[in-house]
């Protein structure tokens, strides 16, 4: 049997949705190796996975706040606190780790293989933070410098803070010209504004859109265990064609929407085969470790480049850039692991527990 009748715990946490997050690092992660040799996929394979994670992100989150019956400024200001003690305390130590890497390990011989322009315009931006000023500004999210990725984590952090006022807007169970307009709002926004994601203070405000998909898809989760198999199958192929046809025409609203359309099958994930892969413990091991895997693997992928280069270690690599792209890729993938799970266990772990108990404190607050 492949198809699971297993109904949907509408109020626990979904881990095999832990897997997804982890196995879309690996392509970002994957793609950042491609360009090191100048080698990416329309740069898309790493785009799709990043929208992913808002799109994942604007789920789990609003399926945490849509629970209260209404918000009021007490459960805002408890989430605002989890939100901050869940990102910034490892984006802080992945921001430290890149300063010192830049100070350290970003250099390349002039006889070394050629490095990609992009992969030398992110060992210059990363080298060129000296003041502190520069610094300050780094670690307050303004300045992307030391690692690159970390753009997509500003958009995650401010637009995070955005959702309970889009969810207050959209009023749980509103009306379809209320979703209607807010869905159309963040179009245009998307449109406008996620092109200058590094020049416009208000570029974040581009990728409301996959988080707004995400609430939708969180107040409409109980209906998603009421799907046949047979509708299942149509919905899932109606996703890999709007995905497709957005991927072949660079479009990232259709990318945006055909992730979207999958994630509301991924959710139940009725297909026992497929729930066994996602459950296996080493995706739900890479998903635990997902978040600091993202921040810190793009400085120790760069730090394994250098190393190659300044070891003398070049002869090792073929005159195929791909075959090179997944050397890098396999050795800084291992590399990073390690990091991010101590990262994990003792940054992010005990200090989420922290952010819990004082929103706790804070919502519980006697009138």
């Amino acid at each position: 049997m492949i198809y699971h009748n297993q109904s949907l715990q509408m109020t626990g946490r979904i881990t095999h949705l832990d897997s997804l997050r982890g196995i879309a690092c690996l392509l970002v992660a994957l793609e950042h190796s491609l360009l090191c040799f100048n080698k990416s996929c329309a740069t898309l394979l790493g785009i799709s996975p990043v929208l992913f994670f808002f799109l994942l992100s604007g789920f789990v989150l609003s399926r945490s706040l849509i629970k209260y019956e209404a918000l009021n400024a007490r459960d805002t200001a408890g989430y605002f606190v989890r939100r901050v003690f869940r990102l910034y305390p490892a984006i802080l130590v992945a921001l430290i780790f890149s300063a010192f890497s830049a100070n350290y390990f970003y250099k390349i011989p002039s006889d070394s293989i050629r490095a990609s322009p992009w992969l030398q315009e992110s060992l210059c931006n990363a080298t060129s933070v000296i003041s502190g000023k520069q610094y300050l500004s780094s670690f307050l999210l303004k300045n992307v410098s030391l690692d690159h990725p970390l753009w997509s984590i500003r958009v995650e952090l401010l637009c995070s803070f955005l959702l309970p006022f889009i969810i207050i807007i959209s009023k749980p169970g509103g009306s379809i010209l209320r979703t209607t307009i807010l869905l159309i709002t963040c179009l245009l926004l998307f449109k406008t504004y996620n092109s200058n994601i590094y020049y416009s203070p208000i570029g974040f405000l581009g990728f409301l859109l996959p988080f707004y998909l995400g609430y939708l898809i969180a107040e409409n989760e109980k209906h998603l265990v009421c799907i046949s198999s047979i509708k299942s199958l149509m919905i899932t192929v109606l996703a890999l064609t709007v995905y497709l046809i957005g991927f072949l025409y660079k479009e990232q609203v259709l990318l945006c929407f055909g992730m979207s359309i999958l994630l509301t099958i991924l959710i139940p994930c009725k297909w026992v085969f497929l729930l066994k892969i996602l459950k296996s413990s080493i995706l739900e091991f890479l998903g635990k470790i997902s978040f600091s895997f993202y921040l810190l693997h793009t400085p120790i992928l760069m730090i394994t480049f250098c190393a190659f280069s300044n070891l003398k270690l070049q002869k090792i690599y073929s005159s195929i850039d791909i075959i090179n792209s997944l050397w890098i890729f396999i050795i800084s993938v291992f590399l990073t692991i390690p990091l991010a799970a101590l990262s994990e266990r003792f940054v992010e772990v005990p200090i989420n527990a922290i952010g819990h108990r004082l929103s706790k404190a804070i919502t519980h607050i006697p009138e």
